[in-house]
């Protein structure tokens, strides 16, 4: 109880001269004061209490904030990286293609050399002059290899 309280339970117990009506009323509204201080120290608990609890999850949805924001960190890094990759494969795709390129045009030109083959008359079969073959493969091969490292 209010030392406030507590003096003017004592003062107005104390007088006699007050009227029949406010010598009866004065109890009641010490009783009602009484209640009301208790009433409200309870209150206060219970926001203390709720407040104790509120702080707590807002300390734990902080924490998940923070561990959420390190994920999609990692994440945008990752994602960088395989942007950074695909980049990559797709100028090792392009090289790579580059060079398949050059290796059909020497195999079609070597193909193409008319002194390479001849048609033998007897069977129909082909004839080939594999050493003459074998300098235009080492030439064209060369070639190929000299575009491919420009």
């Amino acid at each position: 109880m209010s030392e406030r309280l507590e003096r003017m339970k004592q003062y107005y117990s104390a007088i006699d001269c007050l009227e029949p009506d406010l010598q009866e009323d004065i109890p009641w509204l010490i009783q009602q004061a009484e209640r009301a201080e208790k009433l409200q120290e309870e209150l206060n608990a219970k926001i203390m209490f709720v407040s104790n609890g509120m702080e707590e999850e807002h300390y734990a949805l902080q924490e998940e904030n923070i561990r959420l924001a390190k994920r999609v960190e990692e994440l945008e890094e990752e994602v960088e990286g395989r942007k950074n990759h695909e980049a990559e494969t797709a100028r090792n795709l392009n090289i790579l293609r580059s060079q398949n390129q050059l290796y059909k045009q020497a195999l079609e030109e070597i193909d193409e050399q008319p002194a390479l083959k001849t048609k033998l008359s007897s069977t129909g079969d082909w004839e080939y002059d594999y050493e003459g073959l074998v300098e235009i493969l080492k030439r064209k091969a060369r070639e190929a290899l000299k575009g491919e490292s420009e």
